[in-house]
């Protein structure tokens, strides 16, 4: 069967079978889906040209000569450009974009109200545009906060550092903390609590715990020590331990030992040097007044 076109019919002329096969027939035919299309037009009944309808896809095909491809039809588009930040494009054809972030010009930032965009996680990954004033206010942890896009650091409140080491700092007006150290016979010293404490010491102390000793490096913790208004009070440095170990006996210069002042309400300085946690050196400085 060879597919003929169109043709005007006269009156009265007879209509052939020849007629009705290659005009007639040229309608477009209806098949529930494909699988019906195939089986309905023999492969040797196929020509082309012919158009068919398959009513489970809504879809218009035609025969291309070697098989049945969708039909599209002229639409009113005539051209795809890509604009800022997209390449490609075309006016025919199968056309794509693509996104090309070296096609944007820099910007100058204004960190309060500009945006940028992001993939939202909490909403089935849409594409949505954030203020990076937003944005930096989301992202800022303990001790940073953030207004109008600028991080700053609050130092308001207390700043862990972990142990990290600071290097070519110039420290101006600086307080220590003053660790309240409590009288007993055995006195416990954290120096997680700071490395500066003060004592009324109301008992004779028999062993002295130290605890958070920074295992390397030098550290150290002074101890401002008044006696009560018994006075008397002694201290043994024979039995201190650093950081739960074994008791040790705290070295002073020339091995003289300690003897704190006796009056009561004296007040001596005591400063206890550790090297990489170790035996602690004793400095004191007796009797101020």
């Amino acid at each position: 069967m060879a597919l003929s076109g169109y043709k005007e019919f006269t009156v009265g002329e007879v209509l052939s079978a020849a007629d009705v096969n290659n005009f007639l027939m040229q309608g477009v035919m209806v098949f529930a889906d494909s699988s019906a299309r195939d089986s309905g037009i023999a492969s040797s009944k196929r020509e082309e040209g012919q158009f068919i309808f398959l009513k489970d896809t809504n879809t218009l095909q035609f025969y291309d000569g070697s098989s049945f491809v969708n039909f599209i039809g002229e639409g009113d588009i005539t051209g795809v450009t890509a604009g800022n930040g997209l390449s490609g494009g075309g006016t025919s054809g199968a056309v794509s974009l693509a996104l090309d972030l070296d096609e944007l010009t820099a910007a100058t930032i204004n960190v309060a109200n500009d945006s940028i965009a992001i993939i939202d996680a909490d909403d089935s990954n849409a594409s949505k545009k954030e203020s990076i004033a937003d944005l930096v206010s989301g992202i800022t942890g303990t001790n940073l906060t953030a207004a109008s896009g600028v991080i700053a650091l609050d130092i308001d409140a207390e700043v862990d550092f972990n142990d990290q080491t600071a290097k070519e700092i110039v420290i101006k007006d600086y307080a220590e903390t003053d660790q309240t150290v409590t009288s007993g016979t055995t006195l416990s010293i954290d120096l997680a609590n700071g490395n500066t404490g003060t004592l009324t010491l109301g008992h004779n102390v028999t062993d002295i715990d130290f605890t958070n000793v920074p295992a390397n490096g030098i550290s150290t913790f002074t101890l401002q020590v008044t006696q009560d208004g018994t006075g008397s009070r002694t201290m043994a440095i024979n039995a201190v331990t650093v950081n739960g170990g074994g008791n040790v006996t705290a070295k002073t210069a020339g091995g003289s030992g300690l003897t704190l002042s006796t009056a009561a309400s004296s007040i001596d300085l005591l400063t206890f040097l550790f090297v990489d946690a170790g035996t602690p050196l004793l400095n004191s400085l007796l009797d101020f007044s």
